[in-house]
């Protein structure tokens, strides 16, 4: 799997979109995001995004597969069949 998002829920714009393969930030908000490969595990990333809630209310993070490195906040994906793996 090459594309994934993480979003938060009750935050309309932030999410960001991550290229596995390149290690690229490729959409979202994209000033609050980083990826940074993980030491002695090549081809591994860090991913995180910061984000200011702007509600009262508690958020989830979501993180999603995604068809495409210009994917839409929460786009639906059926799948390939592939696997991502994470720590």
């Amino acid at each position: 799997m090459q594309y994934c998002q993480l979003a938060v829920s009750s935050v309309t714009i932030e999410y960001a979109n991550f290229d596995l393969s390149n290690g690229t930030i490729t959409g979202g908000n994209t000033s609050q995001a980083t990826i940074t490969p993980v030491v002695g595990y090549a081809g591994w990333y860090r991913i995180s995004l910061y984000i200011t809630p702007n509600t009262s209310t508690s958020a989830l993070t979501w993180l999603e597969l995604i068809p495409s490195s210009t994917a839409v906040r929460f786009e639906a994906y059926a799948g390939t069949g592939s696997v991502m793996y994470g720590t």
